[in-house]
């Protein structure tokens, strides 16, 4: 596989939607420069400035998993877990 590069660093969040029977929703991304084997990822993306963690991650779901014509799902009983890649925690 191709080494992917970033220079681009930010917040970001991202998003472990569950359904009933256990299953975790991934997206298979997919770039010129890697192929059809792509990898796969959770929905999620940057805070835009003066957005919660909260906030970004219910707007990222949206965003993500609304196809054209349709309603947005709702986002119900959210559970606020936490886990950082890299840096400080966010100040609370």
């Amino acid at each position: 596989m191709a080494e992917l590069r970033y220079d681009l660093e930010r917040d970001a969040v991202r998003v472990v939607l569950t359904d009933a029977a256990g299953r975790v929703l991934l997206f298979h991304a997919v770039t010129p420069e890697v192929g059809p084997a792509g990898w796969w990822e959770l929905p999620g993306g940057g805070i835009d400035g003066g957005e919660s963690y909260l906030e970004a991650a219910v707007r990222e779901v949206r965003e993500e998993t609304a196809g054209p014509g349709h309603d947005r799902p709702a986002v119900l009983a959210p559970r606020h877990h936490l886990a950082l890649a890299r840096g400080a925690p966010p100040a609370a």
